[in-house]
């Protein structure tokens, strides 16, 4: 979000107390910041007395009023959880429990191993969830020491060795197995969760091995493909940069839409940096462009993302689909989605690159006409932008 855009956003917290809801969490420090500054937005925050009073307001505000007064003080809002915490039900305590993701650390680890025993199986999953996200906890000591066992590497190469009988302690770390009639049965199911729970720079230390070469080996062993959507579960739980780009690497390498696919892969790019973006598309376009074919992850990406397109690459998509249609290159692909990336390469692109665009177009080609319209389309949104620009600049 654009600093400047702040104080009307605030105002319209104002005015909006759902807007405030979904805001607030997200705020960051400079948002915090502002609310101090100004009566009437310090006035979104809740008292410190509100704070403390979480457990007797409306229940539909106890999660945000305790997971604000982990915030403000991590300590005090966990013993003061710890201190009713018999007083509510255990609907209540699910509630509320993830409140403690706010500000986690280790200092939070017994009281969770505590819930983690608990009698109903949603106190005991809520308090999983958040041993799972702390890389250092008993929880995730007990999963990685079974996880080893089952992906040994041999010389130099990966193996598959799932358990005849599984821990008996398997629900009680919150794995709930699913899957009876799937390939690889409810064993693998056991050792996906695992995977989804264990940091990946756990194997990079184990191995020793880059992390493009760890997903390589791991793509090669039985049910490699479901031990990657795995891999891709733990990436997004614990973010690791170097195993995030690998992944993306590879599913980029293979294009197997069961890997990226899905709703978690497409979380998971979002996470790419700017200049992985770029120097990642650049490097696929080299090798298998000049065209971005429908429905595959390049496509998908260019689309989907909130980047800005370094020149290079936005002059490899528009210079490269210019020489198709006039006929200087030979591609035979559907290209309505083309529509699509133009456009996106109108708001994307850096404005400077206008009077490159325009030039080359030959309106004898036949393939010409009828991208008239959408051509026009992004160079008059680049001369919009480039104005704009150059206004604010004044």
């Amino acid at each position: 979000m654009p600093h400047e855009a702040l104080p009307d956003l605030l105002e319209q917290c104002r005015e909006k107390p759902e807007l405030w809801l979904l805001i607030e969490p997200i705020l960051g420090t400079r948002g915090r910041w502002l609310l101090q500054q100004h009566p009437h937005w310090s006035a979104l925050l809740p008292t410190s007395t509100a704070l403390e009073s979480w457990p007797l307001a409306a229940t539909k505000d106890q999660l945000a009023l305790l997971t604000a007064f982990r915030r403000e003080d991590p300590e005090a809002a966990l013993q003061s959880l710890t201190d009713h915490w018999l007083e509510m039900d255990h609907q209540t305590q699910a509630r509320v429990l993830p409140a403690l993701a706010e500000g986690l650390s280790e200092q939070d680890e017994a009281f969770l191993e505590h819930c983690r025993l608990a009698k109903r199986k949603n106190v005991r999953l809520a308090a999983t969830e958040l041993l799972a996200s702390l890389p250092a906890s008993r929880l995730q000591d007990r999963l990685w020491e079974h996880a080893q066992e089952c992906l040994p590497l041999k010389a130099n190469k990966l193996e598959l060795n799932l358990p005849e009988d599984l821990p008996k302690a398997t629900e009680e770390d919150g794995i709930y197995l699913t899957g009876s009639k799937t390939p690889g049965g409810l064993r693998l199911n056991w050792l996906q969760q695992l995977l989804e729970r264990i940091p990946f720079a756990r194997w990079e230390n184990h191995w020793q091995k880059a992390p493009l070469d760890i997903i390589q080996m791991v793509a090669k062993v039985s049910y490699g493909n479901q031990l990657l959507q795995a891999f891709t579960k733990s990436l997004l739980r614990h973010p690791d940069l170097g195993g995030t780009e690998a992944m993306i690497k590879w599913w980029l390498l293979t294009d197997q839409q069961s890997l990226w696919n899905n709703t978690d892969a497409k979380q998971l790019l979002q996470q790419a940096t700017p200049g992985f973006f770029n120097a990642s598309l650049l490097t696929w376009l080299q090798q298998f462009g000049p065209l971005v074919p429908n429905e595959t992850l390049p496509a998908y990406w260019l689309l989907h993302s909130p980047h800005a397109w370094q020149p290079a690459l936005s002059k490899m998509i528009v210079l490269g689909f210019q020489d198709v249609i006039q006929g200087r290159s030979t591609a035979n692909l559907d290209l309505w989605h083309y529509r699509s990336l133009l456009e996106k390469a109108a708001y994307h692109s850096d404005p400077q690159l206008l009077p490159l665009f325009k030039s080359g177009w030959s309106f004898r080609s036949g393939e010409f006409g009828r991208w008239h319209a959408d051509l026009e389309k992004m160079l008059q949104i680049l001369h919009f932008r480039g104005e704009m620009v150059r206004e604010l600049g004044a």
